[in-house]
């Protein structure tokens, strides 16, 4: 306020001063800022999690698999060993029967030779 002499107010001027808050002092822009620092932590969190499991998971997976592979060796190997051990002795009964059936019966009483023959055919039927 001005004054005169008379002691009159000549001019009166009024100030307001206003402050607007700067872009970053928004209490929107704020929260956004948490917001996006949340996601980002999360999304890191998520991908060391993710990353870990799975290798791990690959890891079990490729021992799993292995496993199975041995395995499957040992049994091919086994199947392989019991069936030549199982086949030789059974074509040398299966040779020794058909020298058997093809025997000739002379000079054999015929109750024995037909008994020797029946039991022949019951090992071929076998």
């Amino acid at each position: 306020m001005i004054n005169d002499a008379d002691g009159k107010i000549i001019q009166d001027e009024k100030f307001n001063i206003t402050k607007k808050p700067q872009f970053y002092e928004l209490f929107a822009i704020k929260v956004l800022i948490v917001i996006i620092f949340a996601v980002l932590a999360g999304f890191i969190v998520w991908r060391v999690m993710t990353g870990t499991v799975i290798r791990r998971q690959y890891e079990e997976i490729r021992k799993a698999k292995q496993e199975v592979e041995n395995a499957n060796k040992a049994k091919a190997r086994f199947l392989s060993n019991m069936s030549y051990e199982i086949r030789s002795p059974i074509n040398t009964i299966m040779g020794m029967n058909e020298m058997i059936l093809r025997e000739d019966a002379i000079g054999v009483p015929n109750e024995y030779f037909m008994s020797i023959i029946n039991y022949g055919y019951d090992i071929k039927n076998a």
